[in-house]
């Protein structure tokens, strides 16, 4: 299996094997994505409300024909697993209109993000989290990797309560991250420390400066290690929030990852399986294969706008997804740490 380059215009060898996951499929003239009907608010874990702490949880889940969740998978979050789980529970019990194709109800793909705010909180850091934040920042660029492990334990035992304290968290492990961890997680510590803002009217706790420094940073960090869907609802953000220089800046990637899209080129993502046993990524192109496995990958399941489908995976196996299947994610399970890269 040849490694490729994200703005490579290399063809892709030929995989060990080859599947496709339909028979024959009616292309989706016409559809309707869901749309809720009915919410149920989760309820605030009592451990939190006596912490003063606050939390985000993102989800991804199916809608069945009948406008009911299912498969309800958090993708991203903070706070811990009561937030988890309160949020998970809640989810189950939402009703949906259901997404439409030719004017019949089908199952759907659906994504959403719960914030977690309490009413008269903290409207900032603590001064513990502040005092051991400044003193982070003085040694972030000279103290050796044991001193700093001893400063980030210190920031992180002032409890991290409140999305401001998290936000500047993030920050703080991706400084730290820059200096001795791999661009895959300095990636994340990035997305973190912006609180996980995907659209406009998303609230970031970071001042503006520090933000925009910091989806910059994230945008290269995204197209360096080929999360190509990814980079591009960054680069969608600049335009909501009309930053044109970042528009200006990032134009010439963002038209060859667009070109690479449409042509028949394969790359590759590193990628690794995180404490619950699970990856997900929205697809960027209708393949996927996994290879350089070091653990094991077990399942592959395919949230997509008009299909889900779950199937076991072979490594070295390239899979097509039907094109009226429209947008998918992609969840993979298997042992926790597990690394591996996936191709599209």
């Amino acid at each position: 299996m040849k490694k490729f380059g994200i703005l490579a215009s290399t063809t892709s060898l030929a995989i060990l094997a080859h599947s496709s996951l339909w028979a024959q499929e009616v292309a989706v003239k016409a559809y309707t994505p869901p749309e809720v009907d009915k919410r149920v608010n989760p309820e605030y874990p009592n451990r939190a409300i006596r912490d003063g702490s606050e939390a985000m949880v993102e989800i991804n889940m199916m809608i069945d024909d009948q406008g009911r969740p299912f498969d309800v998978m958090v993708t991203n979050s903070f706070g811990g697993k009561d937030f988890e789980e309160a949020t998970i529970k809640a989810v189950e019990q939402w009703q949906y209109k259901p997404a439409m194709a030719e004017g019949v109800p089908i199952a759907s793909r659906e994504k959403t993000m719960l914030r977690y705010t309490l009413e008269g909180g903290e409207s900032g850091a603590s001064g513990a989290f502040i005092k051991a934040y400044k003193s982070f920042l003085e040694g972030v660029k000279d103290l050796p990797q044991t001193d700093l492990d001893i400063q980030l334990q210190t920031l992180q035992e002032t409890g991290l309560k409140n999305y401001y304290e998290r936000a500047f968290w993030g920050l703080a492990n991706f400084m730290y991250a820059n200096r001795f961890k791999s661009p895959l997680e300095q990636m994340h510590y990035l997305d973190e420390a912006l609180s996980f803002s995907r659209k406009k009217e998303d609230v970031v706790f970071l001042k503006k400066d520090e933000a925009k420094f910091a989806r910059q940073e994230l945008f290269k960090l995204q197209v360096k290690n080929n999360y190509l869907t990814e980079a591009l609802d960054t680069y969608k953000y600049f335009g909501e929030v009309k930053d044109k220089e970042s528009l200006e800046m990032f134009k010439p990637v963002v038209e060859q990852i667009n070109g690479l899209k449409i042509k028949e080129t394969t790359y590759e993502m590193l990628a690794v399986l995180n404490q619950a046993g699970y990856f997900h990524i929205d697809m960027f192109k209708h393949r996927a294969y996994v290879t350089a496995v070091e653990g094991k990958i077990e399942n592959f399941s395919l949230h997509c706008d008009t299909k889900k489908v779950e199937f076991a995976v072979e490594p070295d196996t390239s899979y097509d997804i039907p094109e009226q299947w429209g947008e998918c994610s992609l969840f993979i399970e298997g042992d926790p740490g597990t690394k591996f890269k996936l191709g599209q």
